[in-house]
């Protein structure tokens, strides 16, 4: 007995020709944008990682800053009266590793400009350090006369007052860089992707004056009350009686 062979209507082999077509198309749509999607979100949180990093290191160059300005006026005193400083002052460490991972093209130039600067000023500390520490144990070894040791202290006196004044400097920067950076961190904590333009904005365009001071004024305030408490504990400390 012969089968009966159906043939599917024209209309249906169209309808399903289209919608696996239509199917594979869109499959091939959304893999790139889902990978695009990927990137952008990757992108983002490494951005915002640096960021965070970089409030760490920078917090860290504060505290360094202002232990050598500390340091300084103690420092100058010691040797212009002819005696022998033990401390040097520290240099401050730069760490660029993680910078590459910044997406604001402003913050990097910022940031790269500080280093510089930083850098100029390790090379000037290191320079005085080297040139203190060679005076210092020619004289405790009697190769040069008091008067040697006088004269070549008060040349690097001069030396450590210049220090001083670009560490000033150095820290109204670093105060200024680490404000936009704090407001970076809190404004572009990453929640899911915001689309293209939207990712990394300028900092002039995200930040505002008013915010801006605000920010600063609340840093400074902080800075302010941990030095006090680092005085306090110093003079605390030199108080005691050995």
């Amino acid at each position: 007995m012969s089968q009966i062979i159906q043939i599917e209507p024209f209309s249906k082999i169209v309808d399903t020709f289209w919608g696996t077509f239509l199917g594979a198309f869109a499959a091939l749509l959304f893999l790139p944008i889902t990978n695009i999607i990927s990137r952008i979100v990757k992108r983002r949180v490494q951005h915002y990682n640096s960021l965070v990093l970089l409030e760490t290191q920078l917090n860290e160059m504060i505290g360094i800053i202002k232990d050598n300005i500390y340091l300084i006026p103690a420092f100058k005193k010691a040797i212009i009266n002819g005696n022998i400083y033990w401390s040097l002052l520290r240099t401050i460490p730069l760490d660029k590793t993680h910078l590459t991972n910044l997406a604001d093209i402003e913050l990097i130039n910022d940031v790269f400009e500080f280093f510089y600067d930083t850098r100029k000023i390790n090379d000037d500390v290191e320079n005085l350090n080297k040139g203190y520490d060679e005076l210092k144990n020619a004289f405790i070894e009697k190769n040069i006369t008091v008067e040697h040791y006088a004269v070549n202290s008060k040349l690097i006196a001069v030396h450590l007052e210049l220090v001083g004044k670009f560490y000033d400097e150095l820290l109204d920067k670093l105060i200024g860089l680490l404000t936009i950076i704090r407001i970076q961190i809190r404004r572009d904590m990453p929640l899911v992707v915001k689309i293209q333009e939207f990712f990394f904005r300028k900092t002039s365009d995200k930040i505002s004056i008013k915010e801006f001071k605000e920010e600063k004024s609340k840093l400074e305030d902080e800075l302010e009350k941990s030095s006090e408490k680092s005085r306090d504990e110093i003079a605390k400390v030199s108080s005691k009686k050995i």
